[in-house]
């Protein structure tokens, strides 16, 4: 099951909500009336993701966002919009959720952005390869037809990379995998298949071709549309993310991208919040995201990697003498096949915490809140490592030493 914290202090949008979503299986919900009222409520449930609306008493849902993410609750939040609320919405967007949907378009939309939120955040459990996530410097390119199993699996390896490799936390990934799939699905719908903005694009969970609206359909199966390619391009290094997405179809005006309240324009509106730049080339096929890594993802300090050589070191297991070598800028640690230090027991998380180059030092981050990593029996996120400190994951013990 599912569960969905609604935060909205309307009645009857409450309700409104709350109907549209338990008519599908699987959802559970639970309403709160503002953001103070919502946080108790994450405290008491074990929630999936959040829907709330921007405008309340008492705590607002951009004050909400913002203390989702300094708590650091691995929660996605989505947005309800009303009119006058873009510019309040525009700073959330920036603050942290990962998406947002118009009041008057709910019953269109509310079920489908929700799913589709679920479905890039929780699909990224499979391990494409523990290699990837030893990589300092990774290049893909990919060109794909009109497929959509490939789109879906596309932007599960996209986020996966992202948190194989990065400083991110798995809200910061869910947000630039959104912005990806939306990218890429303009391009194969909108570009190539020429799909106007009547139709919605099919969500990234749309794999069954005879579910589609018969226009697109046809246009899988008919020339010219069905021979046109989309070519991926993915870089991560250590300063940031690019992804450079382009489509053979006749490209469209740039200078167009609408308005909060129309459903078209809202990739492209959560393109521009989640990435640092978006750019199109002149024909309006082709189009550059890119991402820059800051070291401390949450409070924002914009903090790059720097030209000298990376502080490192090494974790020895005060249990079994073994000595593991830090010498990556994103050096992870957990349950998961993917981690650089891949430790088991029920007592570790499967992405447990990580350790970041802060200027020069290391730091460490938890990324599981109900698994706190300790530094000399003291709660450690958010400190700077030194040698001798001895690190507690759940029942596992480690000797910090600074190379060199």
């Amino acid at each position: 099951m599912t569960n969905i914290l609604i935060v909205d202090d309307s009645d009857v949008d409450r309700m409104l909500m709350e109907g549209l979503l338990r008519q599908k299986p699987g959802f559970v919900v639970i309403a709160a009336d503002n953001g103070a009222m919502a946080l108790q409520k994450l405290q008491e449930w074990s929630i999936d993701l959040v829907l709330t609306d921007l405008q309340m008493p008492k705590m607002d849902g951009l004050e909400l966002v913002k203390q989702i993410r300094q708590r650091r609750l691995q929660i996605p939040v989505v947005l309800t919009t009303g009119q006058g609320s873009e510019d309040i919405a525009a700073a959330a967007l920036k603050a942290g959720a990962a998406g947002y949907i118009p009041k008057n378009k709910l019953n269109q939309l509310l079920v489908s952005t929700v799913r589709e939120v679920l479905e890039i955040f929780q699909h990224v459990e499979q391990n494409y390869c523990k290699l990837l996530s030893c990589s300092r410097v990774s290049h893909f390119e990919f060109e794909i037809g009109p497929d959509t199993e490939l789109v879906s699996q596309l932007v599960e390896f996209c986020e996966q990379m992202l948190r194989s490799m990065t400083p991110l936390d798995k809200i910061d990934c869910l947000r630039v995998a959104i912005a990806f799939d939306q990218a890429l699905r303009n391009a194969v719908y909108r570009g190539n298949l020429e799909i106007s903005n009547e139709f919605k694009v099919p969500s990234t969970g749309s794999s069954d071709i005879e579910n589609l609206p018969t226009v697109i359909r046809r246009r899988f199966t008919v020339h010219p549309f069905s021979e046109r390619k989309v070519r991926v391009v993915m870089e991560i290094k250590p300063r940031g993310f690019i992804v450079r997405i382009t489509d053979e179809g006749p490209g469209f005006d740039t200078r167009a991208v609408g308005n909060w309240m129309q459903p078209a324009a809202r990739g492209t509106k959560l393109m521009k919040a989640f990435m640092d730049q978006v750019k199109y080339n002149a024909k309006g096929n082709e189009v550059e995201l890119s991402y820059r890594f800051a070291i401390n993802p949450v409070s924002g300090n914009a903090s790059q990697a720097s030209e000298r050589p990376l502080p490192s070191g090494w974790l020895t297991n005060q249990s079994t003498g073994e000595r593991t070598q830090i010498n990556l800028p994103k050096f992870v640690i957990g349950r998961r096949a993917a981690c650089h230090l891949q430790l088991n027991g029920p007592t570790i998380a499967p992405l447990h915490c990580m350790l970041v180059v802060e200027g020069d030092h290391l730091m460490l981050l938890n990324l599981t809140p109900e698994f706190e990593t300790m530094v000399n029996g003291k709660p450690g996120n958010g400190r700077h490592l030194k040698s001798g400190d001895l690190i507690s994951m759940g029942d596992q013990k480690f000797l910090f030493e600074v190379q060199g």
